[in-house]
């Protein structure tokens, strides 16, 4: 639950002057003295926590004792910092950089897009395609009586190719010529 920092307040022991006991004090007040960011030689800037102090008085109230990080425990099996340094993964352009069942795992094998695929399955492929070649082989050397007519007449249109008479010729001229002279007159009038 979010608590405003107008709320917070400090518990701290403190000696009380009749008894001499240390009873604990809620202080509303705590004056915060050489606080602030300080530069070092390095040119890094540093915040410094600064001292605490009750207010009107020049008593310190010392900040909680902070635990320095332990360095972690070595054991027998920890991997050494000069082993996690050193470079083992050398790839190389003629071999996979993982074995294929996996790149299998990491990209879809039944992808429209997959543009790998195993010998055995191109193999498939190129049998299919042969079939069908042969197929439509076939197809062409069964003979009609329409496949017949159709040859017959495509031959004779070969043989004898439609030529154009001078007045033909004259008049797709003409045309032309009258294409011509609309297209200008259309750009000068624009």
């Amino acid at each position: 639950m979010p608590i405003p920092w107008d709320e917070l307040k400090l518990v701290y022991p403190l000696r009380d002057q009749t008894t001499g006991n240390f009873e604990d004090v809620v202080l509303d007040k705590v004056d915060l003295r050489v606080a602030g960011w300080v530069e070092h030689k390095n040119g890094l800037r540093k915040y410094a926590m600064g001292q605490r102090f009750l207010p009107g008085t020049k008593t310190p109230l010392p900040w909680p004792a902070v635990e320095d990080p332990q360095k972690p425990e070595g054991y027998d099996d920890d991997t050494l910092r000069i082993s996690v340094d050193e470079t083992t993964h050398r790839p190389y352009l003629l071999q996979p950089p993982m074995p294929m069942s996996i790149i299998d795992e990491l990209r879809n094998k039944y992808s429209i897009f997959r543009s790998r695929h195993e010998p055995a399955y191109i193999a498939q492929k190129q049998a299919q395609d042969r079939a069908a070649q042969h197929k439509q082989n076939l197809a062409r050397l069964v003979s009609t009586p329409l496949t017949e007519l159709k040859e017959q007449q495509r031959q004779e249109k070969l043989a004898n190719p439609l030529e154009l008479t001078e007045e033909q010729l004259a008049r797709i001229g003409e045309v032309m010529a009258q294409e011509k002279q609309n297209a200008i007159n259309k750009i000068s009038q624009q």
